[in-house]
C-alpha cells in the first residue's frame, strides 16, 4: 500500500519515506537495496540508479550459456587473436614492409576501420608466431624474439613511452629518469631500446595506437615535439639502430603530421593505407568467430547483415560500417535462441545502424535525473571536440570525472553501468568512450554536443589551464588577465 505523500517519479514512484518503488516493483530507499538491484545514493534520500523490470524474453528456446564470439565496441587485442578473421591479405602485407623498413605507419580512412584490432590482434600475432602468412611468406627474421611495447601517446607521450620501456624495473627513478633522457636527447629512445634487448632478441617492435591522440590530447608542443624526434631518430636509416616502430593514425590528421618534417617524409615514404573491408572479408569476421565457438548462424542472416552495411554486392562497404556491425552482431547474439543468431533477434538489436543508438539509450534511461546528469556529463567530458575535424573520443583520468568526493560513490556505479554495456571501457586510471562510433550514432550525445560547442571548448581550456596552474605552484604570472579573464 501507498500511503497519501506518494507521488509519480520518472523511475517510478516515490513513497513518502523517500523510498522508491520501480517499474519492476521493487522498492529502494535510504536504507533498502531492492532485490537485483543496483542502487547508489548521492544524498540521503536520492537513488542515482534503478533497474528498471527486465525486458520479457520472446517466446522461444531460452539463450545458451557461453562467451560471445563478438566483441561489440571494444576493440580486438592479442588475447583475441582466435576470433579475429578477414584481414589476413593485410596482415601479410604489413608484416612484408615490416622485413624492408623499420618505420611504418598504418592509416586508415575513417574511424572504425579497425586499426587497432588489426595491429593488435592480427600483426603483432604474427610476428609472435613467426609461421607462414596467407601469401606463404614468413614475418621478418627472429621476430619471434622481438619485445613488444603497445602504448598510446595519451596527454603525455613521453611518460608513456618511458612507463612502457621501463615495465619491467621496480625502480620508480627509472621511468622519471628516461622521461628527463627523452625531453632532452632525440637519441634517448634508440640506446633505451639498445640496453632492454638480450642476446638474440634481435630488435624491439615499438606499436604507437591511435597517433592521432598525439595531437588531441597532448597540449604541451615541447612535448610533443621531443616524441616525435625520439621515434624519428630510432628508425632513421643512419641511426641503424634495433627499433622498429608502427603507429596506427586517422587520415584526418594526416596533415598535423606535416608540421614535422622528419615525420612527414616517413609517413609519406612508409604507410599502409586500410580501408573498408571487402564484402569476403567482412563475411569471414562473421562466420569464423561463430563457427568457433558452435554458435549458429540462421540462413539468411549474414546476408541481411551484409546487405545493410553496404556489403550486398553491389558496392563497397560503407566507411565505419565495421564497429556498428560488431555491436550489431554482439546485441543478436545477445538475444540468441539456444545456440543461433536469429533474424529477430538482429531485427530486435535495432539492426546496424541503430544498435548502437539503442543500447546507449535503454542504458541512458536506466538512470533517474541525478544519474542522467552524472552520465551526460561523464559522456561531454570523454568527447575530444573536433577543430575542422570529427569529434573523436577523449580518455580521461578518472579523478577528473568526479569535481565533488562527495559524488564519487555516484560515479563509480553510472561508470559501472556504462561499462557493463560496454559503452565506456576504463582501467585503473582513466576511462573512454569504447568507440567512436557512438558519438557519431547517437543523436543524444551529438545534441549534448552541438548545444554549446564554444562553451564546452573554454570550460575544458580553463579545466586545463587550472591544472597547470597548480602544477606551477599557483604562480600569480598564470593567471587569466584581460580579455581573456573577461571571457571565462
Amino acid at each position: 500500500m501507498l500511503d497519501d505523500s506518494s507521488e509519480t517519479t520518472q523511475g517510478g514512484i516515490k513513497t513518502g519515506d523517500g523510498s522508491q518503488l520501480t517499474a519492476g516493483g521493487d522498492v529502494i530507499g535510504r536504507d533498502k537495496i531492492a532485490a537485483g538491484g543496483h542502487v547508489v545514493q548521492a544524498g540521503a534520500y536520492s537513488t542515482v540508479i534503478i533497474n528498471a523490470a527486465p525486458e520479457p524474453m520472446p517466446e522461444g528456446e531460452p539463450p545458451t550459456p557461453g562467451v560471445s564470439p563478438f566483441k561489440g565496441l571494444e576493440y580486438f587485442d592479442e588475447a583475441d587473436v582466435d576470433l579475429f578473421f578477414g584481414r589476413e591479405k593485410l596482415i601479410a602485407k604489413l608484416a612484408g614492409q615490416l622485413r624492408e623498413h623499420r618505420f611504418l605507419a598504418v592509416v586508415v580512412g575513417a574511424s572504425g576501420s579497425g586499426k587497432s584490432s588489426l595491429v593488435r590482434a592480427g600483426l603483432v600475432p604474427a610476428l609472435r608466431r613467426g609461421e607462414p602468412l596467407v601469401d606463404g611468406a614468413l614475418p621478418p627474421q627472429g621476430s619471434t624474439h622481438w619485445p613488444v611495447h603497445i602504448i598510446t601517446p595519451t596527454a603525455h607521450p613521453l611518460k608513456a613511452l618511458a612507463a612502457s620501456l621501463t615495465r619491467n624495473s621496480e625502480s620508480v627513478t627509472a621511468t622519471t629518469t628516461l622521461i628527463d633522457d627523452l625531453a632532452h636527447d632525440s637519441r634517448s629512445l634508440d640506446l633505451a631500446a639498445s640496453r632492454l634487448l638480450t642476446q638474440g632478441q634481435g630488435r624491439l617492435l615499438l606499436v604507437v595506437d591511435q597517433f592521432e591522440e598525439l595531437f588531441t590530447l597532448c597540449a604541451d608542443e615541447a612535448e610533443r615535439r621531443h616524441f616525435v624526434e625520439n621515434l624519428m631518430t630510432a628508425t632513421a636509416p643512419a641511426t641503424d639502430g634495433p627499433t622498429t616502430v608502427v603507429i596506427t593514425l586517422r587520415a584526418d590528421f594526416y596533415a598535423f603530421c606535416a608540421q614535422y618534417e622528419s615525420l612527414r617524409e616517413a609517413v609519406a615514404k612508409r604507410q599502409e593505407f586500410i580501408g573498408p573491408m571487402t564484402t569476403d572479408e567482412l563475411r569471414r569476421a562473421i562466420e569464423e568467430p561463430a563457427k568457433r565457438g558452435h554458435w549458429e548462424l540462421e540462413p539468411g542472416l549474414v546476408e541481411v547483415l551484409l546487405k545493410d552495411v553496404g556489403a550486398d554486392g553491389e558496392g563497397e562497404p560503407e566507411p565505419g560500417a565495421l564497429p556498428l556491425l560488431s555491436h550489431a552482431l554482439l546485441e543478436t547474439w545477445n538475444r540468441r535462441r539456444g545456440r543461433k543468431l536469429t533474424l529477430r533477434g538482429y531485427a530486435e538489436s535495432g539492426g546496424v545502424s541503430e544498435a548502437i543508438a539503442k543500447t546507449a539509450g535503454r542504458t541512458y534511461a536506466q538512470l533517474t535525473p541525478v544519474g542522467q546528469t552524472i552520465a551526460r556529463r561523464i559522456f561531454v567530458q570523454l568527447t575530444e571536440l573536433g577543430e575542422g575535424t570529427q569529434d573523436t573520443r577523449r580518455r580521461v583520468a578518472l579523478v577528473d570525472l568526479t569535481p565533488k568526493p562527495e559524488e564519487a560513490s555516484a560515479v563509480r556505479e553510472v561508470l559501472k553501468l556504462l561499462t557493463d554495456a560496454r559503452l565506456v571501457t576504463t582501467d585503473e586510471k582513466t576511462a573512454e568512450v569504447a568507440h567512436e562510433a557512438l558519438i557519431r550514432e547517437w543523436p543524444t550525445l551529438r545534441g549534448w554536443l552541438n548545444e554549446d560547442r564554444e562553451g564546452l571548448r573554454l570550460h575544458r581550456q580553463l579545466t586545463e589551464d587550472a591544472q597547470e596552474w597548480e602544477v606551477l605552484k599557483r604562480d600569480e604570472g598564470a593567471l587569466y588577465r584581460g580579455a581573456r579573464l573577461a571571457q571565462a
